[in-house]
């Protein structure tokens, strides 16, 4: 079972697990990516940019290089459930945390009609709006959406980080009023959400698909983040974890990954 690790990993209130190193999360073929503790099951898409590696029980994710075209493999779950919307999730106490390794971090491909770089990658996202985690070539980056009464508003949280090609546990806590991030289980920044995220009338895009190894945006903002990333595991919490919680998960995965 994907949940028996010593140390165990934190469980209450765990609304999305997907783990490639759990036959029962995948069965090393195929496009189907199960949930193992809800009913948020994903599929692989675009079989061209993706491969299994049954030794280090990962994904492999790639994407094609400037100036190709732009095209990339990627995990979806079309709808989410059992709490899991954009709205119910990212505007109340919850936790994102992401096993990954990124492969490459260079910008790929000039965006659309302006000719300039993306410099985004999107590691697990509610697609549609860039809300959730994501990265550049010097940061990683966790992002919420929101309607401030007047235009929809984005804040983002991050901390700096140039590393490539190594496994890395990064978390991501909203508690309250304050969003923390983590990285191997070390806090790396705190910060208060700004007023409009935390208005009792906040609302936030609509598109509830969640999407892991790219995102693409919804007009105006059209865009397209493809990563090339090794992923693994993927858990969401309808709750805030406490830093000693956030450093269980993360004891209780680090000699998998040799962390």
């Amino acid at each position: 079972m994907a949940l028996a690790h010593s140390p165990k990993i934190i469980t209450d209130n765990l609304a999305l697990l997907i783990d490639f190193g759990n036959i029962k999360s995948y069965s090393g073929s195929g496009t189907n990516v199960n949930d193992l503790v809800g009913t948020n099951n994903f599929t692989l898409v675009n079989p061209s940019y993706y491969s299994y590696d049954g030794a280090s029980m990962s994904l492999d994710i790639d994407r094609t290089n400037y100036p190709t075209a732009e095209a990339g493999g990627y995990i979806e779950k079309v709808g989410t459930t059992g709490g899991l919307t954009a709205l119910n999730y990212l505007h109340n106490d919850h936790t994102t945390e992401i096993w990954f390794k990124a492969d490459d971090r260079d910008p790929y491909e000039p965006s659309n009609t302006s000719g300039n770089y993306e410099t985004n990658s999107g590691l697990v996202i509610f697609n549609g709006y860039h809300s959730g985690w994501h990265f550049t070539a010097s940061d990683y980056r966790y992002t919420i959406w929101g309607f401030d009464g007047t235009s929809y508003q984005i804040y983002a949280w991050s901390f700096s980080d140039t590393e490539e090609g190594v496994w890395t546990q990064l978390v991501a806590v909203r508690n309250g009023s304050n969003m923390k991030l983590y990285k191997n289980g070390i806090e790396k920044t705190s910060a208060t959400i700004p007023a409009f995220l935390l208005a009792a009338n906040v609302s936030t895009p609509s598109a509830n698909n969640i999407r892991i190894g790219t995102a693409t945006g919804s007009a105006p903002s059209s865009f397209t983040w493809f990563s090339d990333i090794t992923f693994s595991n993927l858990r969401m919490y309808k709750k805030a974890l406490t830093a000693s919680e956030v450093q269980q998960n993360f004891n209780a995965l680090r000699g998998r990954f040799s962390i």
